[in-house]
């Protein structure tokens, strides 16, 4: 049976989690400044997210972005040499479940920096000030100081500008 693709522009969505905060019981989209989810530009990473979570949802809509995102990863999992061209360009490729999406594996792109979050009290005041139940995660100088790449030194010339 043949597989109607409906787009096949690949599309960099920010890896977003939800978090839980301990005080308050409120739960809060982070999102990732150095990891992305590999897709397609028709299917939205978030409105695939509220298709699962909505109990009304066609079950066709489903199957459409389940079979994209698994077409995707059959592509991208049996390409070794793409997965090589973006670690020479110092963006592993690694195949992770995402929580909300079950076993359904994902293709993510990372950078060679990494982000950490502050405490959770910062996170909650930020919130409360912004209005909203978003946060992103934050690079800081040590993130760029463990970095084993030879971009380093030029990311530290560059905070220490500011």
């Amino acid at each position: 049976m043949p597989l109607n693709l409906i787009s096949t522009t690949p599309e960099l969505f920010p890896l977003e989690y939800d978090m839980v905060l301990s005080q308050s019981g409120q739960t809060i989209r982070i999102t990732s400044p150095v990891r992305w989810v590999v897709g397609f530009n028709s299917f939205d990473l978030a409105q695939f997210r509220k298709v699962i979570k909505d109990p009304n949802r066609s079950s066709a809509e489903l199957y459409r972005y389940v079979v994209h995102y698994l077409v995707l990863f059959y592509c991208l999992s049996k390409s070794p040499g793409m997965s090589r061209l973006f670690e020479g360009l110092r963006f592993p490729v690694s195949f992770e479940r995402l929580k909300d999406f079950g076993d359904l594996p994902f293709c993510v792109i990372s950078s060679p920096v990494r982000s950490e979050l502050p405490d959770e009290s910062v996170i909650r005041n930020s919130t409360q000030i912004a209005g909203n139940t978003s946060f992103e995660e934050l690079v800081g100088h040590e993130n760029i100081l463990e970095m084993n790449d030879e971009i380093r030194q030029r990311l530290l010339l560059t905070i220490e500008g500011l």
